[in-house]
């Protein structure tokens, strides 16, 4: 039996093996037609409806029917868009008064809209820059239109919100205003600022236009334009701490608690900036930061002050403190990470007003916890006041503040605060490039370390919640959708 076999496979493999001469080898093609771009890739979908919306585009019927298609979507859109805008108080009337005044901008022009309607420059303009941020490309169109009117009319806030998108315009989060514009548009926009700027002393146009020049290399005339704008500020109010709405927006800061719709610095700030990166002039930097923390109470103009002092000196701290006070992220991160210096550390770096300050903090042995802890867990002072810091630049944003919290949190065995912490350092940046790449990088590997950690403990808290952040993102894109 086992000789059969082994005869019948030899047979197998001497017939597969056997030699087809060349004739049967071209014969199978000589029947069969030949095909041109047989192998041909196919386009993609994308491409070929691209193709066909250029073919429709060039039949006037087609591009009729599409270009009423498309008006109809972005209708439908801006109506739920302006909707919410009304009901928010962002726009001054309701969806139908607002699409109405849109309509006849789009029949008439803006001279007419603006002649028979009752509203002021300012709120046309408000609904002007409102449209530009319609998910619809032609929605934003229109706004665009309507705000580059507004700023030719002599809106000043049309013509800000213009200069502040084409400075920004090379950051991450550049404004969607000025992208695709027209170059005699750019250059009427700046004949209005310049204008605001030089004839009606206006201080924000001052540092608009300042910003603009020294993108052009220049240092002369931004720095006359910086000290022109503080001039202008102290000489209009004897009070610098006491607000006036008619300078527009002058405390410039950009932390969670007060976002600024204009990306505008403060004139001292900018001046600063300026003496201190292209000039190396310290002693005038630092004069100008002094003004706008001493004098203005601005929390960026505190942060930047505290690295003319000494480092965990009592002006460092007290600058600090009130940078970080006042909301501003990197301050808070910074007095967490003072905070829980090894005491033998700070005793060689800090002075004695500060060294008192520490010393006061130890005194109190149970500080309740703070943030995500809850108040079960009680710990030092210094340790609690460093803790309370971390939370409040992690809630702002911070991502290094979030990790440091996560991993405290991870070396105390209270794992859902931990991977709440994490999660917050994993989370993608809304808008452009990540802030803090190293950090969301060593986030995800520590979610990798601990995961694995957790699976051999059976701990389910850090999935559990990794679950809970998918679901969040995953209705929140369900909800931009709808």
């Amino acid at each position: 039996m086992i000789l059969q076999r082994h005869i019948l496979r030899q047979a197998q493999s001497t017939f597969w093996k056997a030699e087809v001469c060349i004739w049967c080898r071209t014969r199978q093609f000589l029947d069969r037609p030949i095909r041109r771009n047989a192998f041909t890739l196919r386009k993609a979908p994308s491409t070929r409806l691209r193709e066909r919306r250029k073919i429709d585009l060039a039949i006037p019927q087609h591009r009729d029917k599409l270009l009423q298609r498309s008006a109809a979507v972005d209708r439908l859109t801006r109506e739920a868009f302006l909707n919410k805008a009304f009901e928010e108080h962002v726009i001054p009337i309701d969806q139908e008064a607002a699409e109405s005044h849109i309509q006849r901008y789009l029949e008439t022009d803006f001279d007419t809209i603006f002649k028979e309607s009752s509203l002021s420059l300012a709120d046309i303009s408000q609904i002007a820059y409102i449209l530009c941020k319609a998910p619809t490309k032609g929605s934003r169109e229109i706004g665009k239109r309507m705000l580059l009117d507004a700023s030719a009319a002599g809106d000043t806030n049309a013509t800000l919100r213009f200069a502040a998108s084409v400075h920004s315009s090379e950051a991450a989060d550049a404004d969607s205003i000025v992208r695709y514009m027209q170059s005699s548009d750019l250059r009427s926009v700046r004949v209005q600022l310049e204008r605001l700027a030089y004839n009606d002393g206006n201080p924000d146009a001052m540092v608009l236009l300042g910003q603009l020049l020294e993108r052009e290399g220049k240092d002369e005339e931004p720095l006359k334009l910086y000290r022109a704008a503080v001039d202008a500020i102290q000489a209009r109010r004897k009070d610098i701490n006491a607000r006036d709405d008619s300078l527009g927006n002058l405390f410039k800061g950009t932390t969670p608690q007060h976002r600024d719709p204009l990306p505008i610095p403060a004139p001292w700030t900018a001046l600063g900036t300026l003496l201190l990166q292209r000039r190396g002039d310290l002693k005038g930097a630092k004069e100008a930061f002094t003004l706008g923390a001493l004098k203005a109470d601005d929390p960026l103009a505190y942060f930047y002050l505290t690295e003319f002092e000494e480092k965990h000196s009592a002006n460092w701290l007290d600058y600090t403190i009130k940078a970080a006070a006042s909301g501003h992220r990197d301050a808070a991160y910074n007095l967490g990470k003072f905070y829980m210096l090894k005491r033998s550390v700070t005793e060689k770096t800090a002075d004695a007003t500060v060294r008192k300050h520490l010393s006061w903090l130890d005194s109190y042995k149970s500080w309740t916890g703070f943030g995500l802890l809850g108040s079960t867990r009680k710990m030092s002072g210094r340790t609690g006041m460093a803790w309370e810091w971390y939370q409040i630049a992690a809630c702002g944003g911070h991502k290094m503040a979030a990790i440091e919290l996560a991993k405290r949190c991870r070396t105390t065995k209270e794992w859902e605060a931990a991977a709440k912490y994490l999660v917050i350092a994993m989370r993608k940046s809304p808008r452009g490039p990540e802030e803090w790449p190293a950090a969301v990088k060593e986030a995800q590997e520590l979610r990798r370390l601990w995961s694995r950690e957790d699976s051999q403990a059976e701990r389910t808290e850090l999935q559990d919640i990794i679950d809970e952040e998918i679901e969040r993102i995953e209705e929140m894109k369900r909800g931009a959708q709808r």
